[in-house]
C-alpha cells in the first residue's frame, strides 16, 4: 500500500495555506459600525412586514398576556355528566357567552338554589 492509501492528499491540496488563514486574525482595521436609528412605530412595523413575507422571524420576545385575578374564591369542580346534558350546558354557555362558572351560577339563580342548597322551586 501506498502512503496515502485513500487518497486524502488531494483534500490537503484544496485547504488555504497558513498565511491565508493568517491573514484572517489580523482584525485591527475592523470597525463596527454605528448603532441602529431609532425606528417608528410604522417603519418597524413595515421591516418585520418585509421580514415575515421573506421567511424570517422576529427574535423579539412575545408577550404573553395574562388574565387578571379577581379577588373572587373558586373552588374547582370535577364532574361527570351524561353527554346530552354536558352539550345542552355548554350551548346554554355559548349562546350567552359565558364562562361555565358563570353559566351554572345563572342555572342556580334562576332555579332559586340558596347557599345551603334549599331551593324556592319544589
Amino acid at each position: 500500500m501506498g502512503k496515502d492509501p485513500f487518497g486524502l492528499g488531494a483534500i490537503d491540496e484544496k485547504r488555504p495555506s497558513a498565511s491565508a488563514v493568517g491573514a484572517l486574525e489580523d482584525l485591527s482595521d475592523f470597525q463596527p459600525t454605528e448603532s441602529i436609528p431609532d425606528l417608528s412605530v410604522s417603519e418597524r412595523r413595515r421591516l418585520d412586514q418585509a421580514a415575515n413575507r421573506s421567511g424570517f422571524e422576529s427574535r423579539e420576545p412575545v408577550e404573553i398576556r395574562r388574565r387578571t385575578r379577581t379577588p373572587i374564591l373558586t373552588q374547582a369542580l370535577h364532574t361527570r355528566l351524561r353527554v346530552q346534558d354536558f352539550n345542552r350546558l355548554v350551548a346554554f354557555c355559548e349562546s350567552r357567552n359565558l364562562a361555565y362558572a358563570d353559566g351554572i351560577q345563572m342555572l342556580l339563580d334562576h332555579a332559586k338554589v340558596n347557599e345551603i342548597g334549599n331551593s324556592a322551586i319544589k
